[in-house]
């Protein structure tokens, strides 16, 4: 399940808006998850009409919960037949100046009880060690600052066209050129383009770049840093 919640509702709406843009019209798309899509996710003006009915309801963090799947089916465990579950939780603002360990632990209860494989963590303040700790127990975890989704990644300069090259085929492209990852040129796992894509140590990724002589194609090895 991919899920996305708005906690504390102090947040211009306009901005709450584009950070759910980055994800529903940008990263996940790119990445390839599944989720419905809800009528107020396609125009800013019905994302305001549904954000002031809401905003002050006990019930305002299901109202903006997006859920989906990602990935190839599980082949064993008790979620045999499944893909796997995500869950974005968002942050929009807090009096608060750091994510702490108490609401990490109901936020991991909420993970564990839905099998959540995954999280990304929008927030606006610093994340605590041992709140990241406590939800790296139960998952993946990736910590998107706010202000980095604020800012459309898929058009970018620092997030050009990509992809990750399958293993069968980064096997040929080493036998074929008679070199190792060693030879090519890096690219840092906290590098902005490794992030967006969810690229992993030891990936091989072939970028396009539009330059004034047309597309050309390069490629890097994504490496920890």
């Amino acid at each position: 399940v991919f899920f996305f919640v708005a906690s504390h509702f102090n947040m211009d709406a306009s901005k709450f808006e584009r950070c759910h843009r980055f994800f529903t019209q940008g990263l996940l798309k790119d990445r390839g998850y599944s989720y419905p899509v809800k009528r107020f996710y396609t125009r800013p003006d019905l994302f305001q009409q549904y954000y002031d009915t809401k905003k002050n309801l006990s019930s305002a963090t299901d109202s903006f919960r997006i859920e989906g799947t990602f990935g190839k089916k599980l082949a064993t465990g008790p979620r045999t037949g499944q893909r796997r579950k995500f869950l974005v939780h968002f942050l929009p603002g807090t009096s608060n100046t750091t994510f702490g360990k108490r609401p990490a632990l109901a936020l991991q209860k909420y993970m564990t009880d839905n099998d959540i494989d995954r999280l990304f963590l929008v927030t606006p303040v610093a994340v605590t060690n041992h709140a990241l700790k406590q939800l790296c127990e139960v998952a993946d975890v990736e910590i998107w600052p706010m202000l980095d989704c604020l800012m459309q990644s898929e058009g970018h300069y620092t997030v050009p066209a990509c992809r990750k090259v399958p293993a069968k085929e980064r096997r040929e492209f080493y036998a074929k050129h008679k070199i190792s990852s060693s030879n090519l040129p890096r690219m840092l796992m906290g590098k902005r383009v490794a992030r967006y894509w969810g690229f992993s140590p030891g990936d091989l990724i072939e970028i396009e770049r539009r330059t004034h002589a047309g597309l050309v194609k390069e490629f890097r090895v994504v490496v920890n840093g």
